[in-house]
Protein backbone atom coordinates (compact mmCIF):
# COMPACT_ATOMS: atom_id res chain seq x y z
CA UNK A 1 0.00 0.00 0.00
CA UNK A 2 1.26 3.48 -0.87
CA UNK A 3 1.43 6.03 1.97
CA UNK A 4 -0.38 9.33 1.63
CA UNK A 5 2.95 11.22 1.69
CA UNK A 6 4.41 9.01 -1.04
CA UNK A 7 1.19 9.28 -3.08
CA UNK A 8 1.34 13.08 -2.81
CA UNK A 9 4.97 13.08 -4.00
CA UNK A 10 4.10 10.82 -6.93
CA UNK A 11 1.07 12.90 -7.90
CA UNK A 12 3.13 16.10 -7.78
CA UNK A 13 5.79 14.56 -10.02
CA UNK A 14 3.17 13.34 -12.51
CA UNK A 15 1.42 16.71 -12.56
CA UNK A 16 4.65 18.64 -13.16
CA UNK A 17 5.69 16.31 -15.99
CA UNK A 18 2.32 16.40 -17.77
CA UNK A 19 2.04 20.19 -17.35
CA UNK A 20 5.03 20.42 -19.71
CA UNK A 21 2.62 19.27 -22.45
CA UNK A 22 0.38 22.29 -21.82
CA UNK A 23 -2.33 20.69 -19.71
CA UNK A 24 -3.76 22.49 -16.70
CA UNK A 25 -3.34 20.84 -13.30
CA UNK A 26 -7.10 20.41 -12.91
CA UNK A 27 -7.29 18.60 -16.25
CA UNK A 28 -4.47 16.28 -15.21
CA UNK A 29 -6.01 15.47 -11.84
CA UNK A 30 -9.48 14.85 -13.29
CA UNK A 31 -8.36 12.80 -16.31
CA UNK A 32 -5.22 11.03 -15.06
CA UNK A 33 -5.15 10.88 -11.29
CA UNK A 34 -8.56 9.41 -10.52
CA UNK A 35 -7.91 7.05 -7.64
CA UNK A 36 -9.11 3.49 -7.71
CA UNK A 37 -8.36 1.76 -4.41
CA UNK A 38 -4.63 1.95 -3.77
CA UNK A 39 -3.91 2.79 -7.41
CA UNK A 40 -5.14 4.97 -10.22
CA UNK A 41 -7.75 4.48 -12.93
CA UNK A 42 -5.23 4.98 -15.74
CA UNK A 43 -3.03 1.90 -16.24
CA UNK A 44 0.00 3.97 -17.28
CA UNK A 45 -0.27 6.08 -14.13
CA UNK A 46 -0.84 2.90 -12.12
CA UNK A 47 2.37 1.39 -13.54
CA UNK A 48 4.22 4.63 -12.84
CA UNK A 49 3.10 4.47 -9.22
CA UNK A 50 4.39 0.92 -8.93
CA UNK A 51 7.84 1.83 -10.33
CA UNK A 52 7.94 4.96 -8.15
CA UNK A 53 7.50 2.73 -5.08
CA UNK A 54 10.16 0.30 -6.33
CA UNK A 55 12.61 3.17 -6.82
CA UNK A 56 11.94 4.46 -3.31
CA UNK A 57 12.46 0.96 -1.88
CA UNK A 58 15.77 0.56 -3.72
CA UNK A 59 16.90 3.98 -2.49
CA UNK A 60 16.17 2.94 1.11
CA UNK A 61 18.11 -0.32 0.72
CA UNK A 62 21.11 1.61 -0.62
CA UNK A 63 21.37 3.83 2.47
Amino acid sequence: MISEHTRAQFEAAVVERIKESGFLEIEIRVECLVRCGDGYQDEVINAGGHYWNVALAIKEVGK
